[in-house]
């Protein structure tokens, strides 16, 4: 409507025009900011100079036109605005008013350009199409360390909401609602996206809100701080990653002026992090080595990019914001030149990496994780290994030596697997170690996170169920399988007191270990269960019981689901009575990109087997000492189930009792990167609560 368009332009109070103004008509009709550029010259009687794309594509060609015509006004996205800036901060200091929006700010540029003689008001402008062009704005100073968005315009205003709608406090990230006369009716022939994008104000009873999609917050002196999409929030490996947090980072370092992040899928269809940057001039060129380093310092390794590839200029639409379609694949360049010692076998063991890892070149120094390896493809490499050379090698030693001449140094060894199944994760520290079992699939990539949250002076080891020797010897009992454990955490930690942390079917383990410690007079301070059942726990209720309870949840759905739901639920029942479901390991359900068939997948399956079979076969004694239980607060029971004991059945067993803590996840995400924080500040509690000599 005509008011949406007046309130951009009249009366506003980000940018005054009259008579006297020369706007530019910089922008393609079909994009929104000419609704500003034209509008605003037409109804405050200021004068529209229209600047070819040509011209905008070329800095001397646009410093002309803004010459000739006596431009004084201009809308740039920032995208563009960066390029020539870039080029020539100095271009703009003939302007009054210089906006530019559309993608997130960079600060040294601006910082150059106000150097340079900045225009009379440098103006940082926000807004989505559906809320009539811009809806908040911020005048930049040199005082700017970061761009905010800033606050809304006239006749806008703005909710900073969490998932439930409810406001959030200054400093927490929440999703941007925009109200006012902007925002726009709807979308042509589309109810269904309208319903979702325009919702009901809940504070002002017959209002619309637009429900922008983008994460902001709010700084504490009141105005917005753009974060990123909400859409754009990418899992990777079980993290959760905003790339607009990684991109800010590498704006930040000196030698980037520009970085765009994107989630792409490699040869293999395995997904990484790729960064693509554009240097500050005077930092030409990159090294893309340093940058990862300097990130690393910033960020938890999970949200490193595995590839950082330097452009001249980000790729742009005709509109002027950055294509993320035209950025090219990255091509990794290595030191692929011979070393002088290379051997045959550190040729064929560079051959496995490349096939593993899809890169062209590598060398034998480079870090499997620093080309874009993880857990996955660790199992991968591992598996090309032994099937080549017949030797088995354990996840421990890639995450502490990951190149091929550590690695080859290892199959050269009279027993490659003296290493033992402990994988250090954080060494060093003034606190006595945390051993950690790891649940079903034994995930070890997670730990990184949670090591980050406990901090530097907290030593971390992940005892590694996939590393184990007497796996290779048959169907090993639990008890033998704790007891290799214990042998190689020795190693590491000769005496006691221990601190022992277990997940879901690692608790079974670890609790095995403690009494195996106790048995040989060792003192275990700490014996942590996250979410481990003790034997018979959850009980079933009686048959009939049960029956009933699945045919009465079946029908309080959909009833045309009602019978598909029975015939899937008798298919479970047959665990109930002593057939035991096929084993899946759990590092596999989240990668779709895994071929069943794969002899990779029915070789780790068959490993895995006989640890599910030792877990599900155990029967524990009774413990003397203090079991610590985790539980995770969500949980989904199935109907004929009974789940209320609290102590998840380990009450009888606990000699001196069970201490329950909680955590507000479900089962499965415990160890999720989004809980790290939550799971270290229990664990680290714990642990601060312990007698002075459970410290030494």
């Amino acid at each position: 409507p005509q008011i949406a368009v007046a309130r951009l332009v009249l009366g506003a109070d980000y940018v005054q025009l009259g008579p006297g103004d020369v706007v530019a008509q910089a922008s393609n009709h079909s994009f929104d900011a000419a609704t500003f550029e034209i509008w605003g010259a037409l109804l405050t009687g200021a004068q529209l100079a229209f600047v070819q794309h040509d011209e905008l594509l070329c800095q001397q060609a646009l410093e002309r036109r803004i010459t000739a015509a006596g431009i004084n006004t201009m809308f740039l996205t920032t995208a563009l605005f960066n390029e020539l800036a870039a080029r020539s901060p100095a271009m703009f200091r003939h302007l009054d008013h210089l906006l530019f929006g559309g993608e997130a700010a960079d600060t040294a540029t601006v910082r150059r350009v106000l150097a340079a003689g900045a225009p009379r008001r440098l103006l940082n402008v926000y807004g989505p199409t559906e809320t009539t062009t811009f809806a908040t704005w911020h005048r930049i100073d040199t005082a700017d360390t970061t761009i905010p968005i800033g606050r809304p315009i006239a006749n806008t205003f703005c909710h900073v909401l969490d998932a439930q709608r409810q406001p959030v406090p200054p400093g927490v990230p929440g999703e941007l609602y925009i109200g006012g006369v902007g925002v726009a009716r709807g979308y042509l022939n589309r109810p269904d996206l309208t319903a979702e994008r325009f919702v009901p104000d809940p504070f002002r009873p017959g209002h619309r809100l637009y429900r922008s999609g983008d994460l902001v917050r709010y700084r504490h002196d009141g105005t917005l701080e753009y974060i990123g999409r909400a859409d754009r929030q990418v899992k990777l490996r079980g993290f959760r990653i905003e790339p607009g947090e990684i991109e800010a980072a590498l704006r930040r370092l000196p030698a980037v002026a520009q970085a765009v992040v994107d989630l792409q899928c490699g040869p293999s269809g395995d997904k990484r992090l790729v960064a693509y940057v554009v240097a500050a001039a005077e930092q030409m060129p990159l090294d893309a080595a340093h940058l990862q380093q300097q990130l690393a310092a910033a960020l938890p390794p999970y949200m490193v990019p595995a590839f950082i590839v330097t452009l001249p200029a980000l790729p742009l639409t005709p509109n002027g914001k950055v294509d993320r379609t035209a950025l090219p694949p990255p091509d990794p360049v290595h030191d692929a030149s011979p070393a002088e010692d290379e051997d045959d076998l550190l040729r064929q063991l560079k051959a496995e990496w490349m096939q593993v890892l899809g890169v062209a070149s590598l060398g034998v120094d480079d870090s499997f994780f620093d080309l874009g390896g993880h857990s996955l493809l660790a199992i991968r490499l591992l598996h090309a290994v032994e099937k080549r050379f017949g030797r088995t090698l354990g996840l421990a030693s890639l995450f502490e030596g990951p190149t091929v001449r550590r690695q080859a140094a290892l199959l050269r060894a009279a027993d490659a697997t003296s290493s033992g199944c402990v994988v250090t994760v954080q060494p060093h520290g003034q606190r006595a170690p945390l051993f950690f079992v790891s649940g079903f699939g034994g995930a070890i990539l997670p730990f990184h996170a949670l090591s980050r949250h406990l901090g530097p002076d907290q030593p971390l080891h992940v005892l590694d169920t996939n590393s184990l020797r007497c796996l290779a010897d048959g169907s090993p009992s639990l008890e033998e399988m704790a007891r290799e454990m214990v042998a190689d955490m020795r190693r590491v930690q000769p005496r006691g007191p221990y601190h022992l942390a277990g997940f879901s079917l690692g608790g079974k383990i670890v609790y095995a270990m403690a009494q195996q410690l106790r048995d040989e007079g060792e003192s275990v301070a700490l014996l942590a269960l996250l979410d481990c059942a003790a034997p018979g726990f959850p009980r079933l209720r009686p048959f009939l019981w049960r029956v009933g309870a699945h045919l009465k949840h079946a029908f309080t759905h959909d009833p045309g689901d009602a019978a598909a739901y029975v015939i899937e639920r008798v298919k479970r029942l047959r665990k109930y009575v002593g057939v035991q479901d096929t084993v899946e390991p759990t590092v596999f359900k989240s990668h779709q990109t895994v071929d069943r068939s794969a002899t990779l997948v029915r070789d780790i399956e068959s490993r895995a087997r006989p640890v599910y079979e030792a877990w599900a076969a155990y029967q524990p004694a009774p413990y003397a000492g203090r079991i610590t239980l985790i539980r995770a607060l969500r949980r989904a029971i199935e109907p004929g189930v009974d789940d209320s004991d609290p102590l998840m059945g380990w009450g009888p067993l606990a000699g001196s009792g069970v201490q329950v803590a909680t955590l507000d996840c479900a089962h499965e995400a415990m160890l999720d990167a989004d809980h790290a924080p939550a799971l270290a500040s229990v664990l680290a509690s714990l642990l601060a609560s312990l007698p002075p000599e459970g410290h030494r």
